[in-house]
């Protein structure tokens, strides 16, 4: 039996850079990705989270069931969540405040990521 290789890309690689980032959740242009990644002959799509979350479609209800659609559509999977969002607001050396928040972005992206 031959190993077979699958290809994903990172989210934000196939839309216009934002704010000259190279690697950022495309808001605007997060569906256009799948079709690209499909007619390009990606299997996969690394979903970020960062900041705002509340702009992310994995952190909300109807961006969620957005996300089944496209899927569905397309054929391209979400194999792995990148939480930048940690890059941003580190996960340790924080205020306690920080402290929770972070705690319960992880649990959101946890669950959400299932």
């Amino acid at each position: 039996m031959g190993l077979t290789n699958e290809i994903g890309i990172m989210q934000g690689r196939l839309s216009p850079r934002i704010d000259g980032k190279i690697q950022a959740y495309p808001a605007n242009t997060w569906q256009k990705e799948f079709e690209i990644a499909q007619e390009i002959g990606y299997a996969a799509i690394e979903w970020i989270v960062e900041k705002p979350v509340e702009t992310n479609a994995l952190m909300t209800d109807s961006g969620k069931a957005e996300i089944k659609k496209v899927i569905a559509s397309t054929g391209v999977r979400i194999d792995y969540v990148c939480a930048d969002i940690f890059m941003q607001q580190p996960l340790v050396r924080m205020a306690e405040e920080t402290k929770s928040q972070n705690k319960d972005y992880l649990l959101e992206i946890l669950k959400n990521a299932k």
